[in-house]
This record gives C-alpha cells, structure tokens and sequence, in this order.
C-alpha cells in the first residue's frame, strides 16, 4: 500500500507551532543578555496546536480497519522516544562531563527514570512536572493520549464518544479530587485539546472541511478568520480563569487547524517548500532548540560579542531551526526506517 501524502496544511502548521515556540523560549536567553522588556506570552500556544494537530492527525493514521490498538501503539512509541530517548541520553553526558553547562538540571535517578518512562514527576530546579528534557512534557500528555485512543479504538464507529467519555471523566475526577503530581498532570483541563483534535480529524474523514463549489467563494473569509484566530491565540489575553484557559486557546488552535485543511481541501494552499520542511522536522526542532538557546547565550556571552539582541535572536533562531534540521536528517529519519526495517525473513534454500 502506498504511503498517505501528507496534508500540507497540517504541516505548515506543526513549522508554524515549532518556531512559535522557539521564539517564546528566545526570551529567556535575551532577558540574560540584557532584554528587559516585555515578550509575547502568547507563543507559548504553539503547543496547543501541536495538541490539536495530534488528535487530527490520530484520526487520518488510523483509517486502515486491520490496525489493531497494540500495533498502534508500538507505531507511535517508535515515533516519539527515539529522538527523545537521544537527546535525554545526550543531556546525561553533558552533566557528567561537564555539569556546569546545564543550567536548569540536578541528577536525581527517580527523575530520571520517570522521565524515560514518560511518567509526569517534580523537576528537582523548576518544580514543574517535567522530564530531563524540558520540552518532553508534551510528550507526557502525547503518550497518555495514544493510550487513550488505543483504548477507544475497540469501540470503532463509537470510539469519538468513548474518548469523549473517558476525557471529560478524567477531568472531572480532577476538579473533585486531590492526588499527586501525575494525577493533577493527566486530569488537566489541557488534555481536552486532543479530544477537539480527534473531533477535527471525524469532520475532515466525514468530508465536512471540503468546500462545494459555492463554498469556495468564501475562501478569502476562511483565510482572514484563520488569521485573526492566530493573533486572538498569540495575543489575546485569556477569558477563562487557570487551567481552564487551555479550553480558549485549544478552541483558537481547532478554528486555526479547520481553516487551513479547509481552504486545502478548496485548493487554495500555496506551495510552501521551506515551510513543509520545517513541518517534517518540526519535532526535532521542538525538542532541540532550548538546549541550542542555551548554549548560543553561553557561548555569545564567553565570546564577548556585544549584546545585540537582535542579532542574536535572529543568529539564535536560526541556529535552532538549523539544528533541528541536521537532527531530523541525520538521527531522527534513520532511527525511524532503522526501527520500521522489517525482520530479514529466513530462505527455505539451505
């Protein structure tokens, strides 16, 4: 069977939410080179599109009825840990050789374990339930969530409504009653994020974002609703008050995610090669770049180059996506065809 060719739109969005996010953690190494001023909070958000994104892209992955939920779920495990396996490992060395260099990490071992076992445990500097790897607590809701999914999937035309079941119950045993980190991390509100995900990706397999022929006349509103979506999720402050403000920026991210396979689907996607190349490497990029961020402000600063914020954020970010890029071609891509390689099947010829 040939291979799915992929959705652009769905791509440009996961480039998109990657640099989104290395600009928002650029601010920490600018503020240590002097910036004092404000930075947009908002691009944080890069990750509720990769949420929603997720749960879309479960849908399309999961069209072959022969997929059971065991096979499901080792795909995606081969997916996510490699590359994250790596870089944890990578990070490890570095403390061991040379500790000062990681300013955001003390070696604990049942930190550690968890972290490859991606189990939500206390980072021993931050406090926050993070892995090694900062960005991998993503990844912790990522796995939970194919967890989910795989146990839904059973359920065939009825799994939407039983992962809706199990969400919405996980998040209300959440709000009445109290456990410890990994209880208070899998019942967030957050996690709904791929629910609206899932929910995008049953209206696009149903053909509901694929525009008539009347309907592409309003592919220049589909486009602007699109846009003001991303500054209300990149700009606008938050109505709902706490953790249920991921219900606000998970409804911009969907209105985002619609829009853009709709006006697809309208063959009204430019050909964006950079943009589908920083999609295809988007995970790497994501992972790497705040250990990149780091050692470009350690090295601008032991270098005594001037502190011009705007070279080095320009010099920063590309230093990321490059990184990423080398990442994506030389590790993640073999890993992944390494790991998928099929078993040499033994001749019957002696």
């Amino acid at each position: 069977m040939a291979a799915a060719q992929p959705i652009l739109s769905i791509q440009y969005l996961r480039g998109v939410a990657a640099l989104m996010i290395v600009l928002y953690h650029l601010g920490l190494p600018l503020a240590r080179l002097g910036h004092g001023g404000d930075w947009p909070e908002g691009l944080r958000h890069g990750v509720d599109l990769f949420f929603v994104i997720s749960g879309f892209i479960m849908v399309v992955a999961t069209r072959d009825p022969a997929l059971t939920p065991g096979t499901f779920l080792l795909r995606r495990f081969l997916r996510i840990a490699p590359l994250y396996y790596v870089l944890t490992g990578f990070l490890l060395v570095v403390f061991a050789i040379r500790p000062a260099l990681l300013q955001s990490f003390v070696f604990e071992w049942p930190h550690v374990l968890a972290s490859f076992a991606f189990w939500p445990a206390t980072h021993p500097v931050t406090g926050e339930a993070e892995p090694v790897l900062i960005p991998g607590w993503t990844l912790q809701y990522e796995m939970f969530f194919y967890l989910l999914f795989a146990l839904a999937m059973p359920a065939g035309r009825w799994s939407l409504a039983a992962l809706a079941a199990m969400f919405l119950a996980l998040v209300g045993l959440g709000q009445m009653l109290q456990g410890g980190v990994a209880f208070t991390f899998f019942t967030a509100p957050l996690i709904l994020q791929f629910l609206m995900g899932v929910a995008l990706g049953r209206a696009h397999e149903r053909g509901w974002l694929t525009p008539g022929a009347a309907g592409r006349r309003w592919r220049w509103a589909v486009a602007a609703g699109a846009a003001l979506a991303m500054a209300a999720l990149v700009f606008l402050p938050p109505a709902l008050p706490g953790p249920w403000a991921a219900l606000e920026s998970g409804a911009w991210a969907s209105v985002i995610v619609g829009a853009l396979v709709w006006l697809e689907r309208a063959e009204w996607m430019p050909d964006w090669r950079w943009l589908l190349l920083a999609g295809d490497a988007s995970y790497a990029i994501y992972l790497s770049h705040p250990s990149v961020l780091s050692a470009m402000q350690q090295g601008w600063q032991r270098a005594g180059l001037p502190p011009d914020l705007i070279t080095f954020g320009v010099a920063a970010v590309f230093a990321s996506v490059a990184v990423g890029l080398f990442l994506h071609a030389a590790v993640e891509l073999p890993l992944r065809r390494r790991l998928r390689r099929p078993a040499p099947q033994r001749s019957s010829i002696a």
